[in-house]
């Protein structure tokens, strides 16, 4: 199963965004994002519903929980 992680990096890249502006679009750091990334921290709830509607995916796709984007 792919880590969130993966899959945050996975979709932001196929859209050609990059951290600076995913984070613009939701609202946080640049180093929030890269933090996300990397696997040293989580999202919240909250936050997962904003990333997933910048992204244009669903929240499950993002954690994993499907392979349905």
């Amino acid at each position: 199963m792919a880590k969130f992680e993966e899959r945050m990096k996975s979709i932001r890249k196929s859209k050609k965004i990059t951290q600076k502006q995913l984070a613009q679009k939701v609202d946080v750091y640049q180093s929030r994002i890269a933090r996300w990334e990397s696997g040293v921290n989580e999202p919240s709830i909250e936050m997962l519903k904003k990333l997933a509607e910048a992204l244009d995916t669903s929240i499950d796709y993002l954690v994993g929980y499907s392979n349905k984007k």
